[in-house]
């Protein structure tokens, strides 16, 4: 009945990267499918955050991750999972990695896990992976420091078919800003 979650990594050699999940102008995105046992459910994986890179042949902006890329997915565990089974998860990933070329790659993951009870007592298998992970995702808005972000609508209720204003109001702590669409400094993202 918790939820678990998975982590698929991507180590590219130096100099290469590959493409967010949203490339930009350029490249492929990175794809992770998930094939779960039945009753358990994958939510989206979460992506760590990217830099941004111009190709100035294209004149496109991309985004992409160099070094080693870690991605996170949320499982629901369903309530119904007999501790003592075990269940097996398996990616399907792919990615186009670049240089100075580009190579189209993928490959196929397994893993299975033992099922257990909530009372029973467990040691996370590489914490210390997991919690390098959870620090490369972007922060989530409520907890941004220096930005705070609310939406309003000039209407109550909205039909479908009819008109309304939608409003985001971006608060900007002093000292701080946020690029335009196209950023005029490297790793930041508009």
């Amino acid at each position: 009945g918790e939820t678990v979650h998975l982590a698929v990594s991507l180590k590219m050699d130096e100099d290469w990267h590959v493409y967010w999940r949203s490339p930009g102008g350029t490249g492929l995105p990175t794809e992770i499918r998930w094939t779960t046992p039945q009753g358990y459910k994958a939510g989206r994986t979460e992506f760590p955050v990217p830099e941004l890179k111009y190709d100035k042949i294209l004149k496109e902006d991309s985004f992409i991750l160099e070094g080693t890329a870690l991605f996170l997915t949320p499982v629901q565990v369903p309530a119904s999972a007999v501790p003592g089974s075990s269940a097996t998860f398996k990616a399907s990933v792919s990615w186009l990695a670049c240089k100075k070329n580009c190579i189209p790659g993928n490959h196929e993951l397994s893993l299975t896990l033992p099922v257990v009870s909530q009372s029973t007592k467990t040691r996370p298998a590489n914490k210390k992976l997991f919690e390098e992970a959870r620090d490369t995702l972007p922060t989530p808005g409520a907890k941004a420091e220096h930005i705070k972000l609310s939406g309003s609508t000039d209407t109550k209720a909205i039909a479908p078919g009819k008109k309304f204003t939608a409003t985001l109001t971006v608060k900007i702590t002093p000292k701080h800003h946020m690029q335009s669409h196209k950023p005029l400094q490297d790793y930041l993202i508009p």
